[in-house]
């Protein structure tokens, strides 16, 4: 079973903290899994959550309880496939993308629009998180950048997965190659 360590310096100073976090978080990942959320009180300065393999991806965010408020009050969620790849939460808008055609033979046109964020780099990896092939972008001017890219060679049968870098996040899409 996959484990995700939570460690923070921030843990040292705080009181009391509790860590939220969530299987299946619809905010975070598509899947047809049930979501479960968990709150856990912190003592120490890690935490050790046990994945179960029926957990397509998992959000977490750490609260710190202060004696004036009924609720903790809360970090950023951070959202993270259990194969490893960070993903933005889906309220998050760091541009739009399209990878077409999904399902693919292996030639394939990734699509990344935005009027104020910049596509870095897009990076494939397999179901195992482990990077497959990564695509550097060069400086362009348009508001739309699109690269259609040759992964015949590269890429067998199965399910992939594609994320677009930028200087705000990344987003992660799913890629299927038939």
């Amino acid at each position: 079973m996959p484990l995700l360590i939570i460690s923070s310096f921030m843990f040292l100073y705080a009181q009391i903290l509790v860590v939220e976090y969530t299987y299946n978080d619809p905010e975070c990942c598509p899947s047809n899994q049930h979501p479960t959320t968990t709150r856990v009180n912190v003592t120490g300065t890690s935490l050790q959550i046990l994945i179960p393999a029926t957990a397509y991806c998992l959000s977490y965010r750490v609260g710190t309880i202060c004696p004036d408020f009924r609720e903790p009050i809360w970090t950023a969620k951070v959202c993270q496939t259990c194969r490893g790849i960070g993903i933005v939460p889906k309220n998050e808008n760091i541009g739009n993308t399209k990878i077409s055609p999904n399902p693919s033979n292996g030639v394939t046109t990734f699509t990344f629009e935005s009027s104020d964020i910049k596509l870095h780099k897009i990076i494939i990896y397999n179901l195992n998180g482990i990077e497959v092939e990564i695509i550097d972008i060069p400086d362009y001017k348009e508001s739309i950048y699109k690269k259609t890219w040759d992964g015949k060679d590269i890429l067998k049968k199965g399910v992939y997965f594609v994320s677009f870098q930028t200087s705000k996040g990344k987003k992660v899409e799913k890629l299927i190659i038939k």
